[in-house]
């Protein structure tokens, strides 16, 4: 399993759009892949993913997001982890 760690509230913002409503329950797709799986069109000026995650827009700088995350990949029989991580320049991250 590959596994990025840069899913912050910015990197959100940064994807999403600044049109995106953030705050929104449900949250909304920001926009759509053709039949084909190809041909993206986006919702919300900006936007430059699809799709969100089932269980909303998680901040990977939170210990307990990556407790959840491992635990359900443990639950589905994932045993390890690549890690992607460009860093954010802050000391002791």
């Amino acid at each position: 399993m590959h596994y990025y760690l840069w899913w912050t509230p910015q990197h959100w913002a940064d994807k999403l759009g600044p049109s995106y409503p953030m705050n929104a329950n449900p949250l909304p797709l920001p926009g759509t892949l053709g039949a084909g799986g190809c041909s993206a069109t986006v919702n919300y000026p900006g936007a430059t993913i699809t799709d969100v995650p089932s269980d909303g827009l998680y901040d990977q700088n939170d210990a307990a997001t990556l407790d959840r995350h491992i635990a359900t990949a443990a639950g589905a029989g994932i045993r390890g982890f690549v890690v992607s991580w460009q860093g954010t320049e802050v000391p002791r991250k």
